[in-house]
C-alpha cells in the first residue's frame, strides 16, 4: 500500500467509552458492519473518534441498514450513517478476480486502555472452504479472508484494502480457524448507487 493517514478515514466506534468496532468514512458517510451498532434500533447512540474529535450519532443519521446474518442464501450486515464529517473517503473496487490474492485489513483494538491500529494481511477466497474440519460457505455478497495472524473483536467494521482500494468489510471472524468473513464492496457499490451517492 502506499502512504496514507489511515486516520482520515478509518475510525474506532464506541459505545459509553467502550471499543465496540470500527468503521470507514467515505465522503460525509460512515459505513460499518450493522451488528456493531444494531443496538440503535432501540434509540441509543453510539461515538467515533476522528482527528481526536469525538462525535456521536444515532438512528435519526442512519441512510441503510440491513442485518439479517444470512438469509435465503444473501449475506446482509451492512449500515450506512450521515455524519458532520466533510472527506473524500476511500476508493471502493469489486472484489472479482482477486481470488488467492494478499490483501490487508485495518482495524481497532483496545490494548489495556491504549487505542491501536491492527494491520494485518490475509489470503483473500472467493470460492468456500472446507478443510476437513470446518465448512464455511459463500453466499451472496461475502467473501472470506483466510490465514490472518492476528484477529480482534473490535476489528467488525473495518476494510479490506488491495491496491489501496476498500474490497470488503469485516463482518465476523473466527480466531481457531484465522478467518474473517466480509461484506463484498460490489454489495456496498450497489447500496451506494441505489442510494444516489457518488462513490470514487
Amino acid at each position: 500500500m502506499k502512504d496514507m493517514d489511515i486516520s482520515k478515514y478509518i475510525v474506532p466506534i464506541f459505545v459509553d467509552s467502550i471499543l465496540i468496532g470500527t468503521g470507514v468514512l467515505h465522503n460525509s458517510l460512515l459505513v460499518t458492519a450493522a451488528h456493531v451498532i444494531k443496538f440503535c434500533r432501540q434509540g441509543k447512540c453510539f461515538d467515533f473518534l476522528f482527528r481526536q474529535n469525538r462525535y456521536t450519532l444515532g438512528w435519526e443519521n442512519n441512510l441503510f441498514f440491513e442485518y439479517d446474518e444470512e438469509k435465503m442464501g444473501v449475506y446482509r450486515d451492512l449500515a450506512i450513517f450521515r455524519t458532520t464529517i466533510k472527506t473524500i473517503g476511500l476508493s471502493f473496487e469489486s472484489e472479482e478476480n482477486h481470488d488467492g490474492k494478499m490483501a490487508t485489513i485495518f482495524g481497532y483494538y483496545d490494548a489495556n486502555g491504549s487505542l491501536m491500529v491492527n494491520q494485518s494481511k490475509g489470503l483473500i477466497r472467493l470460492k468456500p472452504y472446507w478443510d476437513g474440519k470446518i465448512n464455511i460457505p459463500i453466499n451472496k455478497n461475502s467473501f472470506l479472508l483466510m490465514d490472518i495472524p492476528t484477529l480482534y473483536d473490535c476489528n467488525s467494521g473495518c476494510p479490506l484494502f488491495l491496491n489501496d482500494n476498500v474490497i470488503g468489510l469485516v463482518s465476523a471472524g473466527n480466531s481457531d480457524y484465522k478467518f474473517f468473513r466480509l461484506v463484498s464492496a460490489n454489495h456496498i457499490l450497489t447500496v451506494l448507487s441505489d442510494l444516489n451517492i457518488f462513490v470514487i
